[in-house]
């Protein structure tokens, strides 16, 4: 399952995205945890100690490997939403992938990796979306199974859809506080994914009592859980030695409640595949130019290696 956490600035969505994928890994789930905001925090939230390898900026050797003996195009020549085909290689939440002992740190039993920090000569030239395209790369070509969490923290606000990255996971969990501004977010995101076929899922975050809760669910109809204030959360944004252990418990009941509702939504290879394909032709149609059509293999089927690849698991 792949969700990404999104939300407005200072909705707590890193916050919310670190406990949900430290209590997917407490349960005994391989979970990924992606870093793609322009703020890089969800190492430190997850206690990474070293510095994670920036996906953005090894991108062309993330292409390389990708790309495998798919003669459709060279390396060189592929985007952030050139779909596999014949030839491509897959990423998979496996301890000897590639992708894994390359870029990924594990903390509490996280696998983390991140898009990388903006570098200093990209300042006032290049925006993010750049090194966001290798996450986007390798979501594209990734075969997850059933019980692998795959967690997104995406970018802020309605930026979150200023790329093709919503449309590569199965659910977008969109974190809110009880406050207009931070619900109007929802309004923003409602109609977009739906217009993809993405189901959106609503936590509420900082919720103190039931005035909180009803004041939320006035706006929003998605409402699956309700992230109540915590003790574990003050205290480490303190600077207090705390663990995942100390999670209060109510916190952890709504986690659960998160992760009932996130499997309830179904993988369909096909509509992921689809998906894919879309934005690839609206980002030909946009900037890349149709030469970049032929990418796309008619006689590859998404479906089809990922039920190869996992049945050989």
């Amino acid at each position: 399952m792949r969700i990404a956490f999104t939300g407005k600035g200072g909705s707590g969505k890193t916050t919310v995205s670190s406990l949900f994928a430290a209590q997917m890994a407490r349960e005994g789930y391989p979970v990924l945890a992606l870093d793609a905001d322009i703020n890089q925090h969800i190492a430190g939230a997850l206690d990474v100690s070293t510095p994670l390898r920036s996906m953005g900026e090894e991108i062309d050797e993330i292409k390389r490997y990708l790309r495998g003996t798919n003669g459709r195009f060279e390396a060189s020549a592929m985007h952030k939403t050139t779909p596999p085909g014949k030839g491509s290689r897959f990423v998979q939440l496996q301890p000897d992938d590639w992708f894994v002992l390359r870029y990924a740190a594990i903390s509490h039993g996280v696998y983390v990796a991140g898009a990388g920090e903006i570098p200093e000569g990209n300042i006032g030239v290049k925006c993010y979306h750049g090194l966001n395209g290798a996450v986007e790369l390798v979501l594209g070509h990734m075969i997850d199974m059933a019980s692998d969490y795959v967690i997104v923290d995406m970018t802020a606000g309605a930026d979150a859809f200023s790329s093709s990255l919503f449309t590569k996971v199965d659910a977008l969990v969109l974190v809110v506080e009880p406050t207009l501004k931070s619900l109007s977010v929802y309004e923003q995101f409602l109609p977009h994914a739906m217009a993809h076929g993405v189901p959106l899922l609503v936590v509420g975050n900082k919720v103190e009592d039931e005035e909180d809760r009803s004041f939320i669910e006035e706006k929003v109809k998605r409402l699956v859980a309700c992230i109540p204030p915590s003790n574990y959360v003050k205290k480490r944004e303190r600077g207090k030695e705390v663990t995942f252990s100390d999670v209060d418990e109510s916190v952890t009941a709504e986690l659960r409640k998160l992760k009932a509702a996130v499997n309830g939504v179904k993988r369909n290879w096909d509509e992921l595949e689809q998906r894919s394909h879309e934005m690839h032709r609206r980002n030909a149609a946009g900037w890349m130019g149709s030469n970049v059509l032929n990418h796309i293999d008619p006689d590859f089927s998404l479906k089809h290696a990922a039920d190869e690849l996992l049945t050989q698991q």
